[in-house]
């Protein structure tokens, strides 16, 4: 019922699944696996629902249904929670949360509406950023700063020479011939 190949690779993953189906459990004896068979948890399952202990259909005992019968049915529902702005209204309600706008006043609890929520998540409105700009000296300045980073690259390295186009001569429907060449279209 169990068997074992390549012992190092089989080790891992044959564990679990065999012991739990087919009841092999390993044991080293003298650095070589030994196998000994007992029940597993499915056969142990099977036997019980034979002899009624398990209420389950005995026509039902594949291995597919031991795994249906260790789900179980569905729970019921839970009940339905609230919202983000639901609980916001409760957190703002006794007046004592700081305004994210005024930091020394609290938020009014009278300011619940869904854009009042809105504007609570926003909070202060930050001062404007400066934007970086390269200077004469080609670095990055923030404001009047020089962040010594320089704005341009180092030089790459030179590629290999490209190869010479071919020139390709092919005739053209009005028995004059094409000329294609390094330089361009020549027809004659």
């Amino acid at each position: 019922m169990c068997k074992i190949k390549n012992y190092a690779v089989v080790w891992d993953s044959c564990f679990f699944v065999n012991s739990f189906l087919y009841g092999c459990r390993y044991h080293h004896a003298q650095g070589s696996p030994k196998v000994i068979l007992g029940l597993s948890a499915y056969e142990f399952w099977k036997e019980k629902v034979a002899d009624g202990t398990v209420n389950w259909p005995k026509d039902q005992t594949e291995v597919a249904d031991f795994f249906k019968y260790l789900r179980g049915k569905d729970g019921k529902d839970g009940q339905d929670g609230q919202s983000a702005f639901e609980q916001w209204k409760e957190m703002i309600a006794d007046g004592s949360v700081d305004n994210p706008h005024d930091p020394d006043k609290k938020w009014s609890p009278e300011n619940n509406t869904i854009q009042d929520f809105w504007r609570f998540l926003t909070g202060a409105s930050g001062e404007d950023g400066q934007t970086p700009h390269v200077g004469d000296n080609g670095n990055w300045f923030i404001g009047n700063e020089d962040t010594g980073i320089g704005a341009r690259g180092r030089d790459g390295q030179n590629g290999a020479d490209g190869k010479m186009a071919r020139t390709v001569v092919m005739p053209c429907p009005r028995r004059s011939l094409s000329v294609i060449t390094a330089t361009g279209l020549l027809t004659v």
